[in-house]
């Protein structure tokens, strides 16, 4: 999944790490309800990580990557290239 170009340019790791989370999700149908439920935490939690206002501990964002089926190197590599721009 890619983000627009010009998103990445204004955009910190957190933020991007979240966008990518929030694509996932919506494209399994998924509520921030549901993926609350799945990893035992809030919907408000869900939605600081994918508004990118709260970081995550490595272990919750390997549970999502799982939930949702994303490759946890493709997010570190979207978010290398935010680090390059940046």
């Amino acid at each position: 999944m890619n983000l627009k170009e010009s998103e990445g340019n204004n955009m910190n790791v957190n933020e991007k790490i979240g966008k990518i989370i929030r694509n996932a999700r919506l494209d399994k149908r998924m509520t921030m309800k549901d993926l609350a439920k799945l990893i035992g935490y809030s919907e408000v939690a869900i939605h600081n990580y994918e508004t990118g206002t709260r970081g995550m501990s490595l272990e919750t964002f390997f549970n999502i990557c799982q939930i949702l089926d994303l490759d946890v190197n493709e997010v570190q590599n979207q978010c290398r290239k935010i680090k390059e721009v940046n």
